[in-house]
């Protein structure tokens, strides 16, 4: 069903994303946003609306509720994808209150990674929020996402360790490499293997807008639960770094390995870790990166029979579906002939695909 959505803060990251998914699919949208290119009245927006969808920061949700909240009307469902739940619960219990529904969500990706296969938590908001909570679902099962079921009071208290220390860790880690005047690139280019798993989510913190990390952080650590992990953090530290030698120092971490270890993830992060290294190694050696228009049902394996007919052998495939289309990363043997790589690239252009990006390193 067609609906009439309009996003608080559809010209931010995630709200854009929101936009054009909800246009994608089908549904018209308007967005009220200061940055928006086209100003639209609030309580206008509101009135035209049957989906009122907040992608905002918890105060900026809290100023608007206050100015226009009372022009929600009770056939409208409501919906927020706020990251962090505690200040703005009351409000939304006070829509349900009104016989509003209304539906709190939290995407767990970032806004620039495709929808498919991300896992989004969907949290019931009072007795009202059933005809919410079904266009969620709908929505970003339509998406491609996966949807987790969860409750709305707990959810602090399990993203707290979900993304504060992330986020709090990493941007120290940052903070320390900024004061020692290291270059990014060249820790990259000689990292090991676990310096580089590190590395790559040093870097994805990093690359994210100051502001999520600084509204996580600083709305954590009013929380008693975030004020505990920073101090675990701080005399963690301490026990680590004053352990008086070596052996206690490898009791102390076997201990900790042993209690973390209980459901046996060590094995499955050793596979895991090691997909994800093997392949970037292989996509390093030498890789081709191919841009498709359409996302369709064939497409990998037309581009890969086209591989096959040059005698070249794959040996890492990495795909990414950007706007519609789809980009695919090949790695390929380190002996492929450049014969073989230049006719590969005239057969692809002549199907419609795009090369992008021809990368070797020895």
């Amino acid at each position: 069903m067609t609906e009439r959505i309009v996003i608080f803060g559809g010209a931010g990251n995630m709200g854009n994303r929101t936009n054009n998914e909800a246009q994608k699919q089908g549904h018209e949208t308007k967005v009220v946003d200061p940055r928006a290119e086209i100003q639209i009245d609030p309580e206008e927006a509101i009135a035209w609306a049957t989906v009122i969808y907040f992608s905002l920061f918890p105060k900026d949700l809290l100023e608007v509720l206050e100015k226009h909240g009372q022009k929600i009307r009770e056939d409208q469902r409501v919906l927020d994808n706020t990251t962090i739940k505690r200040r703005i619960i009351p409000v939304l219990q006070g829509l349900d209150a009104r016989g509003v529904s209304v539906c709190s969500i939290h995407p767990l990706a970032r806004h620039d990674l495709p929808p498919r296969g991300q896992k989004v938590v969907v949290m019931d908001v009072g007795k009202n929020s059933k005809p919410a909570r079904l266009f969620a679902e709908d929505f970003y099962d339509t998406s491609g996402m996966i949807i987790i079921d969860h409750s709305l009071e707990e959810h602090d208290r399990r993203m707290i360790r979900e993304q504060l220390l992330p986020h709090l860790v990493m941007r120290t880690v940052g903070r320390v490499l900024e004061k020692l005047g290291d270059s990014p690139r060249e820790l990259w280019d000689l990292a090991p293997a676990n310096a580089e798993l590190f590395f790559l989510s040093t870097w994805r913190t990093l690359i994210q807008d100051p502001n999520i990390s600084a509204n996580i952080i600083q709305n954590y650590l009013e929380d008693e639960d975030g004020r505990k992990i920073v101090h675990l953090l701080i005399s963690s530290l301490q026990e680590i770094t004053q352990a008086p030698d070596e052996e206690k120092l490898a009791a102390m971490l076997k201990q900790t390995f042993d209690a973390l270890n209980k459901d046996n993830m060590a094995s499955e992060m050793t596979e895991s870790t090691t997909i994800i290294l093997e392949r970037m190694a292989n996509l390093r050696i030498q890789s081709i990166r191919v841009l498709g228009p359409i996302d369709q049902p064939g497409v990998l394996h037309q581009i890969t029979g086209v591989f096959a007919q040059n005698g070249i052998n794959l040996t890492a495939a990495d795909s990414h579906t950007p706007d519609g289309g789809v980009k695919f990363m090949f790695g390929q043997d380190r002996g492929t002939p450049q014969a073989a790589i230049d006719q590969t690239i005239i057969n692809l252009r002549e199907q419609g695909f795009q090369v992008v990006k021809v990368q070797k390193r020895k």
